[in-house]
């Protein structure tokens, strides 16, 4: 059974916690950790859970297996760091990171203390891209020659500071680099070329991004905002073109469209819906994906589901991005 200490009850963290203290057949959430003790204090003895004011007060006085880090961005390599110190096994939010130099240091944090640092990318845990994936890796279809990734959402005012590039990265490094890290995931690595362009507002915040990678001759695009307008639900998708089908994702349906046959509704695995306080409903994908973390802990495997390396290499893609939109001087 593993012991599972949380840093960070926000939005993402209290998903997080739930998801732990009901998986009962693998772990125990043991403690948890924030600042603000006035309002996440009785939410931790809901779970069962020791509170801390100190993390690393925490890290300190409890025997623990994992550390998960749902914190700002901007504190996840510093916690995940501290954490190596420990434990084996850190779990960091995505973006793993906000700078080059932070992911350094996390990367040879992983290596000299012989640590796993688990990054949660969870959008590969969603059914429909979990089942492209698989195509595409079994050449079915044949090849992909085209695709387009797109990910949209209203203000995500949960987020503090959502807008600030140095608390968070943005829209860009906060929410892009989902389909960013699963256009990576797909295709077996970084672009041979990229293009990309952003729409930013008179402050030059950021609000919208598109970017192309070229693979050889098949090319990918994605497309993000999360500035539409108040009251519009979460939407993402993708259009997947490959030599003998298309497969589309499109209003939560996934369809398969074969160049030689009828098209069809792919049976997949059905995930728990529930209101997560967030404009995103899957628990399922969550629970899926922390699932894996614990499994792959538990049978001692040192490669993560999701490697730190994969996340590292998806933050350089869109800091690239960034720099190809003249967003970023480096």
């Amino acid at each position: 059974m593993l012991r599972v200490g949380l840093i960070g009850c926000g939005g993402m963290g209290t998903i997080h916690a739930t998801v732990w203290s009901e998986m009962t057949d693998k772990a125990e959430l043991v403690a948890v950790a924030d600042l603000n003790q006035d309002k996440w204090q009785k939410f931790a003895d809901k779970l069962g859970a020791k509170f801390y004011k100190d993390a690393y007060e925490m890290m300190e006085n409890e025997q623990l297996d994992v550390v998960d880090i749902c914190t700002p961005t901007v504190t996840h390599a510093v916690f995940a760091i501290n954490a190596a110190e420990h434990v084996k096994h850190i779990i960091v939010e995505k973006p793993v990171c906000l700078y080059d130099d932070e992911a350094k240091l996390l990367l040879k944090a992983e290596k000299e203390k012989n640590v796993t640092i688990h990054v949660a990318h969870v959008t590969r845990f969603d059914p429909s891209r979990k089942y492209l994936k698989e195509i595409v890796d079994s050449g079915k279809y044949g090849s992909v020659v085209a695709g387009d990734f797109y990910r949209f959402s209203a203000d995500p005012s949960w987020v503090v500071d959502h807008n600030n590039p140095a608390k968070t990265g943005g829209m860009a490094i906060d929410l892009h680099i989902h389909d960013v890290d699963y256009a990576r995931y797909i295709m077996g690595g970084d672009p041979d070329e990229i293009n990309s362009t952003a729409h930013c507002r008179e402050d030059g915040t950021m609000d919208h991004i598109w970017a192309s990678y070229r693979y050889g001759k098949a090319v990918v695009s994605t497309e993000c905002s999360w500035d539409f307008p108040e009251g519009m639900p979460f939407e993402s998708g993708f259009r997947v073109r490959l030599e003998k089908a298309a497969i589309i994702l499109a209003n939560g349906k996934l369809t398969v469209y074969p160049t030689d046959g009828d098209p069809f509704v792919p049976e997949l695995e059905k995930l728990e819906i529930r209101d997560l306080g967030i404009n995103i409903k899957s628990y399922g994908n969550f629970a899926r994906e922390l699932g894996s973390f614990a499994d792959a802990i538990i049978s001692g495997k040192k490669e993560s589901p999701i490697p730190l390396s994969d996340a590292v290499k998806a933050l350089r893609l869109i800091r690239r991005e960034l720099k190809e939109a003249k967003f970023l001087s480096k």
